[in-house]
């Protein structure tokens, strides 16, 4: 930034919040939002190639990934049970930036 001031003087610099700091706190969990129905914090890749219906719009998986479930090759990426996280629920808040947060 400093380079560009000093190459670039009467340009106009505005505020940049890439590759800044962003600070989040909060617990990966779960959550129940009416009666008897509990959803877990994490999902895993099993839950995709449940809902993998081919040629739908929102529910087609590429073949590569259809090829690694099938082989079940994860690496170090699996879990402790040997399944593919792929998202997770958390109550976290953040500051320093407008980055999306889960709820």
């Amino acid at each position: 930034m400093t380079a560009l001031m000093e190459a670039l003087p009467k340009a106009r610099y505005f505020p940049d919040a890439n590759s800044t700091l962003r600070v989040t706190y909060g617990q990966v969990r779960g959550y129940s939002p009416r009666d008897a129905v509990y959803y877990e914090p994490v999902s895993h890749l099993a839950g995709v190639i449940e809902k993998y219906i081919p040629g739908d719009y929102e529910f087609d998986v590429p073949q590569k990934l259809l090829d690694l479930y099938e082989s079940k090759d994860y690496g170090p990426y699996a879990d402790a049970e040997g399944k593919m996280p792929l998202c997770f629920l958390g109550t976290n808040h953040t500051t320093g930036g407008n980055s999306e947060v889960l709820p």
